[in-house]
């Protein structure tokens, strides 16, 4: 039997396509080309749309700088897709670089705080200064075993959250790491582009209400430190009697207690507002500061937190509730009411007489301030009496 023509289908951009051939030899051989191309896989070529193709050509260009295959391009891709669950594999590649660029050295978090504190101490800072480094980026580096560049905002967040910290605390943290970070890069152990605490936030720390101690709770605590803390009563006494804040009286030496006669003196570079400040030392001081022991040139020659120690002890020992700056707080009160004297009060205490009369105007009476004044150590004079009245 014989045809006059002989036809070959196939598919082509999708589309059924037929094509007429006028001799059997001729459909054959057409035939064998097509089925070559889908044994090399070459029939999705055959089918792609115009847009398919389109795609096809700019990916293909799109490589060409890189020189990679699109095949292995799509198969890396999907690998790195299943590896980050969906995110960025750009950002992660920014990541990858930020972290990893030869300018960088990756130094051990253990290392960088080793070097902090060296770098610090040479540089002549306080040793307040250098003892609260110690103790926030010391916790901090004992708690991260590994490299610097290493570290993510989210590591850091979730290690502040579980040391429930108070806002302030949480805030002097974030301070103290991003001196560190800073640190790790100007020494290129961090990229100076990333930030490991972006998006922690700082704290709104809240107005605490101003508390004070009754002369009997001072009378306790005093007779406590005598007998038991002989090293802590300089700063007891220090604390209740010139009102001095416990961060500058850990700064202060004897001499500057004592050097100037009827005052005790606090260098601006001693106080929290910078600024120099004299204070009249009322006989009540003189008479405690002659039994107070002196070891050291250095009032208090031990660091703040053995001092938060001895002094939460001592608290316990008599049953006296601590009160934050209780110690100065009770002082600016009783000398506001005993002098009545705002310029006079703010001078001493580094206030403006505003804050004076908005935190401490008549927190204390003028007789609760007499009796505050009259706390003298035995044999001292007229000494406050363990079954004193609470209205002292």
């Amino acid at each position: 039997m014989s045809y006059d023509e002989y036809t070959v289908l196939y598919y082509l951009g999708g589309k059924r396509t037929r094509k007429n051939c006028s001799t059997f030899a001729e459909s054959l051989a057409l035939a064998e080309i097509k089925a070559a191309e889908l044994s090399r896989g070459e029939i999705d070529a055959a089918q792609f749309s115009g847009s398919d193709r389109l795609a096809y050509g700019q990916a293909l260009e799109t490589l060409r700088p890189v020189k990679v295959d699109l095949n292995s391009a799509a198969l890396e891709y999907a690998q790195a897709q299943e590896i980050l669950g969906g995110h960025s594999i750009t950002e992660a590649c920014r990541y990858f670089v930020r972290h990893h660029s030869e300018a960088l050295t990756p130094k051990p978090v253990k290392d960088v705080f080793a070097e902090i504190i060296e770098k610090k101490t040479k540089a002549g800072l306080s040793d307040r200064y250098l003892e609260d480094l110690r103790y926030r980026l010391g916790a901090f580096s004992k708690s991260f075993v590994c490299e610097i560049n290493q570290i993510t905002p989210d590591q850091v967040e979730l290690w502040l959250d579980a040391l429930g910290l108070s806002a302030r605390s949480h805030n002097n943290h974030l301070r103290a790491l991003g001196t560190f970070f800073n640190f790790a890069k100007v020494r290129k152990y961090l990229s100076k582009d990333f930030d490991p605490l972006e998006g922690i936030m700082r704290r709104k720390e809240k107005a605490g209400r101003v508390t004070v101690f009754s002369a009997k709770e001072l009378a306790l605590l005093l007779g406590n430190a005598s007998e038991k803390h002989p090293d802590y009563l300089p700063c007891l006494v220090l604390g209740a009697f010139t009102g001095l804040r416990q961060s500058e009286i850990v700064r202060l030496s004897w001499d500057d207690v004592e050097g100037t006669p009827g005052v005790v003196v606090a260098e601006a570079d001693k106080t929290k507002t910078q600024t120099k400040r004299h204070i009249d030392i009322k006989p009540v001081l003189a008479k405690w500061l002659a039994v107070c022991p002196r070891q050291t040139p250095m009032v208090w020659p031990h660091s703040s937190h053995y001092l938060n120690e001895v002094r939460a002890e001592n608290a316990e020992q008599v049953k006296v509730k601590w009160q934050k700056n209780g110690l100065r707080h009770t002082w600016v009160s009783c000398r506001l009411a005993e002098t009545n004297d705002a310029a006079k009060v703010s001078a001493e205490a580094g206030n403006s007489p505003q804050i004076l009369y908005s935190n401490y105007r008549e927190l204390m009476t003028p007789a609760q301030a007499e009796a505050w004044f009259s706390v003298e150590p035995p044999g001292g004079g007229k000494v406050v009496s363990m079954q004193q009245s609470n209205t002292a």
